[in-house]
């Protein structure tokens, strides 16, 4: 009875969501028809420019910064105070010069551990935890780019963030019907049980736990609680903005 009912608010959730991602969706449509009919040729030629012109700068800025590429894994969980923090106060404060020097891949699983091969999973904050782990790991396989994925994860873990997930899935734009049905099939069970296999390897003491280019550092987890952004300078071999 007790899943009949979680399945059936997580439905509701769910549909309310995506009804509000389809008048979302029509309402875009009608705004850029109506504007891409009234742009003038001479405004649509200096949108051009000003692209091409942005484009060049960016190439510019990108070839000058010379730097080392740091892969950041990030083992964390759906609804752990330490890991929302860490998002909010390291990640999202982060340079996006930094950000930029970086390749993220975040593992939501944290201390949980399945049963059965995944037949269901036990989760240190209770089973609303397992079902926020299962979801951001389905959103994370949909979103096509690190900047999405870390704006849905700041989004996600964040202490007002709707514990289920889905909200903050919805603005992340990704396709609702392709991750309700990753939650609910065997997608899901199997990407959750990569995480685990991924956790287990690190056997993390505390969560979050940060890894820097595939090796864990007692001394560079410590640092990475206060001092995320001077790591990342320091391995990168960057200095100055954001360091």
């Amino acid at each position: 009875m007790e899943t009949m009912l979680t399945n059936m608010a997580r439905k509701a959730s769910f549909d309310r969501i995506q009804t509000q991602q389809s008048s979302s969706l029509e309402s875009s449509s009608e705004s850029f028809e109506f504007a891409t009919n009234n742009t003038t040729p001479i405004f649509s030629e200096l949108l051009g420019m000003l692209d091409s012109w942005m484009q060049n700068i960016n190439h510019t800025i990108s070839s000058s910064i010379c730097f080392k590429h740091v892969t950041v894994d990030v083992y964390y969980a759906h609804l752990c105070p330490d890991s929302v923090r860490w998002v909010q106060d390291q990640l999202l404060t982060l340079n996006p010069t930094l950000l930029n020097a970086i390749t993220l891949d975040f593992i939501p699983f944290g201390k949980a551990q399945s049963v059965n091969n995944g037949q269901s999973f036990i989760c240190q904050h209770g089973p609303a935890e397992c079902e926020g782990n299962r979801v951001q790991s389905c959103v994370l396989n949909l979103l096509p780019s690190q900047q999405a994925k870390v704006n849905y994860v700041g989004c996600q873990m964040s202490f007002t963030a709707d514990p289920r997930g889905w909200e903050c899935a919805f603005r992340s734009g990704v396709n609702l019907n392709a991750a309700e049905a990753c939650v609910e099939g065997t997608q899901g069970t199997t990407l959750q049980l990569e995480a685990e296999r991924r956790t287990q390897l690190i056997a993390p003491a505390f969560i979050p736990t940060i890894v820097f280019n595939g090796q864990f550092d007692q001394g560079l987890q410590d640092r990475s609680l206060t001092d995320f952004a001077g790591i990342v300078c320091e391995l990168a071999g960057l200095s100055g903005v954001g360091c």
